[in-house]
């Protein structure tokens, strides 16, 4: 029996299972968080979308004698919309109400053979149900505590009579993480112990803090500002990035070659990992000891496992270990059969066990411990993540654009992902030679129009300029002659229309910071371009407000383009004579989306710079 928090938490489950007297699962349950030292109270609904349930729900969990601390909820779907009316605001007074971490427990619709034996978890609807629908809500994945089993066959009826079988490590592992999640809330902040932990691959120093489209060593400055801002025991941030790694490469890291030269900061007892180790499934341990027993020298390990990382006092920032697979350039970082080293227990069984981390961060897309050896969803304890990783708090922020990758994270590691953004977007728009081209190719066709005389020498420029950058070959036509020039000028028009249109990123995020205010203009418009549900994309809108008959989004960038008159005229009339020549000189639809894009810039500029202003 560990000690009594002063916590209640409560489970959620169907009316038609209490009916049914099919209750065994939520009665394990509940004697689990009672060993945890938790008070449990079990509220049946029949279902949690319908508003007159939930009134009841707040005003049981509002009125209890130990305040409520988080909820285990084993009901299906999501209280959120999937579809919302344009502008909607929707939240869901439910679970912002509670304001308490929300654990998505599942009782399985398939039997616990089929668990066992498929990699996949769960069946396809129970996944669905159970998993992809409450995800919308932002509910923290856990486990099945259950599955289905033929209890008997009523003679009567002729036929099997089914009941949910509680699986008890399963219900002891959720009860373990959801004592962990209160722990760390109810421990003063001062004394709260997190690690900061740090992707690195390929596993060479110049690698360190990785994270796609993240500056994470800055961000993890951030991080460690934020905490002491706050009240975190945290000594001695680094002064800047540099000084982050400089620390860091002062101490072992993953570059084996350079170990013996590095200072070990923390190390745990060989022993002790043996210890866990020989507590592991015997198959765990005979995979383990086949794939790495010799490549990792099990018999010639040194008393003490050196852990990667430093300590600012209650905060460990450390760098995340190889899986193995620099020992054996073979390998590969996701691949799905490949167990973790000693050494990669080590690393996480210290945080849990020497360190005692109250939570752990993983900060940036991607670590290597959601993509270890197990099944993709309901782990067991022969998964490898679960072997790693303690149940503890686990928080995950995340580039906003990858959800398929951050849903192993939260599906295999239990973890709370905090999107952020992408970095920066622009236009690539056109530099050097490709400018000059651009440049050249308006001059020859104004020529055509206002003085043939002039073609000869631009078409000489043009066939030099086409020598020197290539570009016929990229567009795979050979070097005309200046006869034959308008065929290859019509395709090279729409390429650079393409090229420069094309978005690429423009830095790199810092969590928490907006970026700054002309990278944050090109962003907004990035976002805005894209056509959504119920809304045109931003440089749309202006195409119908303008009354132009061309859609810079579905039509192709080398349609021909011609001004109608009476829009020339709309314009003209409106005081935008300016925009009406630009617009008349276009040629393709490639460059009605120059203009509208400079519009847009035009915009939203004056939206930021409004932004910075009340701010």
């Amino acid at each position: 029996m560990n000690p009594k928090l002063s916590a209640t938490v409560a489970i959620l489950f169907y009316r038609s299972h209490y009916l049914a007297g099919n209750t065994a699962p939520i009665d394990a349950l509940c004697h689990a968080l009672e060993k945890q030292g938790l008070m449990a109270i079990a509220i049946y609904v029949s279902s949690l979308r319908e508003l007159d349930v939930q009134t009841e729900i707040l005003a049981i969990l509002k009125n209890l004698d130990t305040p409520l601390a988080a909820i285990l909820n084993t009901t299906s779907f999501s209280l959120a919309k999937l579809q919302r009316e344009a502008g909607s605001t929707e939240i869901i007074p439910l679970w912002q109400t509670l304001n308490v971490p929300v654990l998505q427990v599942i009782l399985s619709g398939g039997n616990r053979e089929q668990w066992q034996d498929n990699l996949r978890g769960l069946n396809p609807r129970d996944l669905a149900m159970n998993v992809a629908l409450p995800e919308i809500d932002g509910r923290i994945i856990t486990r099945a505590i259950s599955f289905k089993a033929v209890q008997t066959r009523h003679p009567q009826l002729e036929t099997e009579v089914v009941v949910y079988e509680p699986e008890p490590d399963r219900i002891e592992w959720v009860a373990q993480l959801t004592r962990n999640i209160i722990r760390c809330a109810q421990t003063s902040v001062e004394n709260r112990k997190i690690a900061l932990i740090l992707a690195n691959y390929p596993n060479k120093d110049g690698r360190l803090a990785n994270g796609v489209g993240l500056d994470t060593p800055a961000s993890c400055l951030a991080v460690l500002q934020a905490l002491q801002s706050v009240g975190y025991g945290i000594t001695e941030i680094p002064s800047h990035t540099q000084d982050l790694i400089l620390q860091l490469t002062t101490g072992v890291t993953n570059d084996q070659e350079l170990f013996g030269d590095r200072r070990i900061y923390q190390q745990i007892s060989t022993q002790q990992v043996w210890d866990f180790f020989h507590q592991l499934p015997l198959a765990i341990q005979q995979a383990m000891g086949t794939r790495w027993r010799e490549r990792e020298e099990w018999e010639q390990l040194p008393k003490f496992i050196a852990v990667s990382g430093i300590q600012l006092g209650n905060i460990f920032v450390g760098i995340q270990p190889s899986r193995g697979y620099d020992r054996d350039p073979s390998l590969n970082y996701h691949a799905p059969d490949l167990e973790p080293t000693l050494h990669y227990l080590a690393f996480y069984l210290w945080l849990s066990q020497d360190f005692q981390a109250h939570a752990v961060i993983h900060l940036g897309k991607h670590g290597n411990l959601e993509w270890l050896p197990g099944k993709s969803v309901v782990l067991s304890d022969h998964c490898y993540p679960e072997i790693a990783l303690a149940p503890l708090p686990h928080f995950y922020p995340f580039i906003v654009n990858d959800p398929g990758e951050g849903t192993q994270a939260k599906r295999r590691a239990h973890a709370c992902i905090i999107d952020h953004l992408m970095p920066p977007l622009t236009r690539a728009e056109l530099y050097g030679d490709l400018e000059k081209l651009e440049a050249l190719i308006d001059e020859y066709y104004e020529a055509q129009n206002l003085d043939s005389t002039r073609l000869p020498t631009i078409g000489d420029r043009l066939r030099q300029l086409f020598q020197d950058s290539q570009l016929n070959q990229d567009l795979g036509l050979e070097l005309p002659n200046l006869k034959d020039l308008s065929p290859l000028l019509t395709v090279a028009d729409s390429y650079l229309c393409e090229l420069k249109e094309a978005q690429i990123r423009d830095g790199l995020h810092i969590l928490g910071q907006i970026p700054p205010a002309e990278q944050l203009r090109d962003l907004t418009i990035s976002i805005a371009r894209s056509p959504h549900y119920q809304r045109l994309g931003l440089t749309q809108a202006i195409a119908v407000d303008l009354g132009i008959d061309f859609d810079p989004i579905l039509d192709p960038l080398d349609q021909p383009f011609t001004l109608s008159k009476d829009v020339e005229n709309q314009l003209i009339n409106q005081g935008k004579s300016a925009l009406a020549h630009q617009l008349k000189t276009c040629r393709i639809g490639g460059d009605v989306v120059e203009i509208l894009e400079e519009i847009a810039k035009t915009l939203v500029a004056k939206l930021v710079t409004a932004e910075d202003d009340r701010r």
